[in-house]
């Protein structure tokens, strides 16, 4: 007699355990970023074994990532087309919430639980936003925020455990998508509240421990920059002394990131994901480019940063594995000058 996989032993159906390696043979390669250090690939999935939350919730993602990726319906519609993969979807997504009522009323949350709470909100949002429902997607974005600030887990001491390391890696997730979504705000319903707290992390000169870290960082600061081009004040009353002085101290924390990553290169100067570093580097341009852009120019504020979105490009192309030279990407009968 054959016997049991893990996820079966896990599960013991064999539709939600085919959802699962599902999860962890397609989604995982596509959810995981270079910043990731394993935690989607091998912690993740080991610790679904002792939280069926994280269980329906993964199954619930790799339905809808299944269906997604046959659904010919735009990324930008809503996908509201009825399937089997989207009703097994919605029968793992009842699952996993009725077990999170349960974890949270049954105990006092240890920081392990808690960071499970804060993964299962992230696969939440991956789901809403394989589906197309942005309005899904910002809630948990806004819970998943409040959380973090609630939990004060941006305070951590400066051990490497794994569950630092996963921390991290959902800092980096949160402050992102918070990035992201800061633009989209004004045209969305006030009774969403969302959160104006920003991630502070402790000041330091070290150089950066990982790269990891110094994504952390650079998050932290590229949102910080964000909150300020998302203030209404910015394009209503024009320049303000108080937003110079925002902006001016936005530079000078780059600048000291910049320092930080130097001393961390020479002592590792070759990282072992050079796409990670040329992520980092193209981020870091990004946000130089925002924050001495001089606004009264309008569109034409952005020919003064050629170089720059070359150097970006650049970039891209190499995470992509797509290497161009950018100023010479041109169909060659177009007569126009470079």
């Amino acid at each position: 007699m054959q016997m049991p996989s893990y996820w079966e032993l896990v599960s013991g159906d064999r539709v939600e355990t085919e959802s699962f390696r599902f999860f962890h043979s397609v989604t995982t390669p596509n959810l995981a970023g270079f910043f990731d250090q394993g935690r989607w690939a091998r912690r993740l999935l080991q610790m679904s074994h002792q939280y069926p939350v994280l269980w329906h919730a993964m199954t619930a993602v790799a339905c809808i990532h299944r269906d997604f990726m046959t659904n010919t319906t735009p990324i930008t519609v809503s996908r509201s087309q009825d399937s089997l993969q989207v009703r097994l979807a919605l029968q793992q997504w009842n699952k996993s919430i009725q077990r999170l009522h349960e974890l949270l009323s049954e105990r006092v949350l240890t920081k392990t639980d808690r960071l499970v709470i804060l993964s299962v909100c992230i696969l939440f949002i991956t789901m809403a936003s394989l589906q197309g429902r942005q309005w899904q997607a910002f809630v948990h974005i806004n819970s998943g925020l409040k959380l973090i600030h609630q939990w004060n887990f941006a305070d951590r001491g400066k051990s490497q455990r794994d569950e630092d390391l996963d921390l991290d890696v959902l800092l980096a997730l949160f402050t992102q998508l918070d990035s992201q979504a800061r633009p989209y705000l004004p045209s969305l319903s006030n009774s969403l509240h969302w959160t104006d707290k920003q991630i502070i992390l402790s000041s330091s000169t070290n150089p950066f421990k990982t790269l990891l870290e110094a994504c952390v960082a650079l998050e932290v600061h590229f949102n910080s920059m964000m909150q300020i081009f998302t203030s209404d004040s910015i394009y209503i009353n024009g320049p303000d002394p108080g937003i110079q002085i925002k902006k001016q101290q936005c530079l000078i924390d780059l600048t000291e990131w910049d320092a930080r990553l130097d001393k961390y290169l020479e002592t590792t100067p070759h990282p072992e994901d050079g796409k990670a570093l040329k992520l980092l580097y193209a981020r870091r341009r990004l946000a130089q480019v925002a924050l001495s852009m001089d606004l009264t120019k309008g569109e034409l504020a952005h020919d003064d940063f050629v170089e720059d979105y070359a150097y970006m490009l650049e970039l891209m192309g190499y995470i992509l594995e797509d290497p161009i030279n950018t100023l010479d990407s041109q169909p060659g009968n177009i007569d126009q000058p470079q």
